[in-house]
């Protein structure tokens, strides 16, 4: 099994989501860390970044380092670590 080490841009990994790609918080994640209000939060960040992005805005972000397991076959982006 090979891995895979990518840098793409937030536009190029939140855009596959456009292909039938979801979202998810594995269940080995810390709880603590990720409330309903803090992944409200994250959620209307990117959805905002790339509603603005998509309409020639500058396309800057910082959100700090963020691991992110692509399951292609399930068509799932899991995060798995972030800066916090």
């Amino acid at each position: 099994m090979a891995i895979t080490v990518q840098n793409p841009s937030y536009w190029d990994l939140f855009n596959t989501t456009n292909d039938g790609y979801s979202i998810k918080i594995p269940p080995y994640q810390r709880p603590y860390v990720w409330d309903t209000k803090k992944i409200g939060q994250l959620l209307t960040d990117w959805k905002e970044f790339l509603d603005t992005s998509s309409k020639g805005a500058p396309q800057y972000y910082y959100m700090g380092s963020l691991i992110v397991h692509i399951d292609h076959t399930n068509k799932i982006l899991n995060i798995v670590d972030g800066q916090q």
